[in-house]
């Protein structure tokens, strides 16, 4: 692998994308950056995306099939095979705005210690009907580490393809962990953390497709990925605020499993509020850690909980508990 000084590789994963994978090809070759590679790995796509992409773009771009690595393996593989001194991540159904990689890039070139510099997002459905979501503001932050931590900043407003990334930055953090699915949460602590400088470009924008049965849209696994990111985090993170702020964010998630989670059984759910307070005995203090276990141990209790008719006292009901996300 050499790098290409000014070269930007935009890596494109899919996986069943076609044709929405159309879309997002032709925002990379449309960008108005001249030195940039494009390639495509496709995940052991089973639709027309191996055919279409060597019948319409032989020539154009480096296309690389392998078994499914799901995303982070993806990444892992794009990067090492990327020639590029900058990396763009692009997933087969979102896009890019054609001035996107060149706004970032003139940022690069204004502040030589810029890491990652990291742009806006806009969503949109691919399919009918009224819009179950609305779109997060991305703004500097002037401590990224704390904002990813804090669920009130929303993970910073940071998605992957607004990124565009100095090789550096993967030498410096490594690559992302195919242990996790949705690793990208990872990938930004890790980075924070290794003293990574984001800096933000407005104006830089990317289009994120929502769609049904996406992994962002079930609640269970975004809260279980998120757990388990934090407490990888708890094993390299040493030092306060940021270790007191991701045990006091662990102690509301588990809270919240241990009274919400209708999967688990009630011994499961007893030991989530156990962990919960370990985190932080103070957020779960002991009226908190009573009252749950009174509504943990209470037949029907959880589930009158998450009954719909209860939504408006769920909230005052979470304060009393001192859950904050």
């Amino acid at each position: 692998m050499t790098n290409g000084h000014g070269l930007v590789s935009i890596v494109i994963l899919t996986h069943d994308n076609w044709p929405d994978l159309e879309l997002a090809v032709e925002s990379a070759l449309a960008q108005s950056w001249p030195a940039k590679e494009i390639i495509i790995i496709d995940n052991e796509s089973e639709d027309e995306t191996q055919s279409e992409v060597e019948k319409r773009y032989a020539g154009r771009l480096k296309y690389i099939r392998q078994s499914n690595t799901q995303d982070s393996g993806g990444y892992n593989r794009g990067i090492r095979e990327s020639r590029g001194e900058f990396v763009q991540l692009l997933d087969g159904d979102d896009f890019l705005a054609p001035n996107k990689v060149a706004r970032q890039m003139a940022v690069f070139a204004a502040d030589p210690a810029a890491d990652i510099v990291y742009g806006e997002t806009r969503q949109f459905q691919a399919g009918s009907g009224t819009p179950e979501w609305s779109d997060w503001e991305t703004t500097s932050q002037p401590d990224m580490l704390a904002a990813l931590i804090d669920p009130a900043a929303a993970g910073a407003g940071l998605v992957i393809h607004t990124a565009l990334f100095r090789r550096r930055v993967f030498e410096k953090v490594g690559e992302w962990d195919q242990t996790l699915i949705g690793a990208d949460m990872d990938f930004w602590l890790r980075s924070a953390w290794a003293g990574c400088k984001f800096v933000f470009s407005p104006g830089a924008w990317c289009f994120h497709r929502r769609r049904a049965g996406q992994m962002s849209s079930n609640t269970r696994t975004m809260v279980q990925r998120t757990v388990r990111t934090l407490e990888k985090a708890l094993s390299y993170v040493d030092r306060d605020p940021y270790r007191m702020m991701i045990n006091q964010r662990l102690a509301s998630l588990r809270l919240g499993i241990a009274l919400t989670d209708m999967e688990l059984d009630r011994s499961s759910a007893l030991h989530e509020l156990r962990l919960a307070r370990k985190h932080d005995s103070h957020r779960v203090g002991p009226f908190s850690y009573a009252l749950a276990q009174a509504l943990i141990r209470m037949p029907g209790a959880r589930r009158l909980i998450k009954h719909p008719l209860m939504a408006s006292l769920r909230q005052p009901a979470a304060r009393a508990l001192r859950v904050t996300g």
